[in-house]
């Protein structure tokens, strides 16, 4: 074997060493980023853990562990805005996350639904027609039709 193969192969390994070295001596910062994140889990209640905030829409959380509880699981409901009491036209992420989360319950656009999720609704808005189960706080209730 000449010297340069050698000179090669000691190369070699030297930097897979160094690089051991450097990669163990840096372990410590890699999992610190996972312990912070189970800290933080950690520090979430039930709740917070299993329904998320959704930018923008402050208390659903409570509305939505609400419904899943009240509503039966062959249930449908419906999503109206209660400016003008059409379907709501909110961004489509809540209303995935409502069809997600409330499954096997589906969204239904007819008018005949049960239960109903108002945005941007006071108990005035759906009149006495619903009786309101639960409310965000920040314009979102959810309601059950009294007949």
């Amino acid at each position: 074997m000449s010297a340069l193969a050698i000179a090669v192969r000691a190369g070699v390994v030297f930097c897979v060493a160094l690089a051991c070295l450097f990669g163990a001596g840096r372990l410590d910062d890699a999992l610190a980023v996972f312990d912070f994140q189970a800290d933080a889990n950690a520090d979430l209640t039930f709740n917070a853990r299993n329904y998320p905030e959704i930018e923008g829409l402050a208390g659903w959380t409570s509305v939505l562990e609400d419904a899943r509880l009240w509503m039966p699981e062959e249930a449908t409901y419906r999503l109206v805005d209660g400016a003008a009491g059409h379907p709501a036209r909110i961004f489509p992420s809540p209303r995935t996350y409502l069809v997600v989360l409330l499954m096997p319950r589906r969204e239904a656009w007819a008018k005949s639904a049960k239960w109903i999720f108002c945005y941007l609704c006071t108990s005035s808005t759906l009149g006495t027609e619903y009786k309101v189960l639960s409310r965000s706080g920040h314009g979102l209730l959810f309601a059950r039709r009294r007949s």
